[in-house]
């Protein structure tokens, strides 16, 4: 599980801090470990709320940029269902990457994890 790098964290951070309704969208390769997005900011001393909404994306093609701003601003509705199970920051220390046994605690996937993922398949 990669988990963002880089200033990406602390500009979101810095961006939710202001309280407006604010769209996360993601691109990237990989599952990502947003916890600290998603439920309240750490470095500021009011604690704002998560994003609005949020956006996997993943890694857009060429034309990436313009179908997402389609979805964004209603122009075309095809928004779909996340297709694997995003586990919360912790899992990373839980799991060891060369274990394969997808039912080995704490498991893999929507089928085998016991714990409770950040968001589950199919949100």
């Amino acid at each position: 599980m990669n988990v963002t790098t880089g200033l990406q964290s602390e500009f979101a951070e810095r961006v939710l801090a202001l309280r407006k309704p604010t769209l996360l969208v993601l691109t990237n390769g990989g599952p990502l470990a947003i916890d600290a997005l998603v439920h309240t900011t750490r470095h500021s001393s009011l604690a704002a709320p998560g994003p609005a909404a949020i956006v996997e994306a993943f890694n857009p093609n060429t034309n990436g940029a313009t179908a997402l701003a389609k979805l964004v601003f209603g122009r075309e509705c095809r928004w779909g269902k996340l297709p694997y199970t995003v586990y919360p920051a912790s899992y990373a220390h839980l799991q060891d990457p060369a274990n394969f046994d997808m039912s080995k605690a704490p498991g893999r996937s929507y089928k085998y994890y016991a714990g409770t993922p950040l968001f589950p398949f199919g949100t």
